[in-house]
């Protein structure tokens, strides 16, 4: 049986440590997720995961239920993000390539290239989107996300989600174009999904 938010969230503010382990362990990939897709480098997303939990263990008395305890450590994750983007004034624009990705260190070099120019075209037009845009879009396709969850994250109504997923493909997919017309016959908004989802 699986526990719920409310009696997690009294035991680790009772101070039980297996509960908070229990947080960590269920909530942890998506944070790394979320945290990797905005500052684009696994060590720093690395260094988020470690410190959104210690504030989260800290401050665990500032969740009021109003959410799931899932969409509020998202959401400290994503402040933390912009908090920390803010301090380093300018990021890291490598390219980061997918963990889920299997099969990369078997490619071959111009699979490896074409997948570099890839990540780096993405990363390119991403940096294009507004803050709103680009954080609704690296919530949905790297946090997976539903548009319920991404509202209230963003604290915005679920259609104004909606609205901003689709401006922000279409603009990606623009921007893209010029890339994906070398890349090969695939189709533009075929690549372009894909690029999105592989490396957003």
């Amino acid at each position: 049986m699986e526990i719920s938010d409310s009696e997690l969230v009294d035991r680790v503010r009772a101070g039980d440590r297996k509960a908070f382990r229990y947080v960590y362990d269920r909530n942890r990939e998506r944070v790394y997720r979320v945290a990797l897709g905005m500052l684009r480098n696994p060590e720093d997303a690395m260094d988020a995961v470690q410190e959104v939990f210690c504030r989260v263990h800290n401050r665990m008395a500032d969740f009021k239920g109003e959410s799931a305890l899932s969409t509020w450590l998202v959401r400290v994750t994503v402040n933390h993000c912009i908090d920390k983007k803010r301090r380093q004034k300018s990021w890291d624009n490598r390219f980061v390539a997918d963990p889920d990705v299997e099969g990369v260190s078997d490619a071959s070099p111009e699979r490896l290239l074409s997948e570099a120019q890839m990540g780096a075209a993405v990363q390119d037009a991403l940096a294009e989107l507004g803050d709103d845009h680009r954080t609704a879009i690296q919530l949905r396709e790297i946090g997976g996300l539903s548009y319920d969850e991404i509202a209230a994250v963003m604290g915005c109504p679920k259609g104004t989600v909606m609205s901003r997923l689709h401006h922000a493909r279409k603009k990606l997919q623009l921007l893209l174009i010029p890339f994906l017309e070398e890349a090969g016959p695939k189709s533009l908004l075929d690549r372009a999904g894909d690029g999105v989802r592989r490396r957003v």
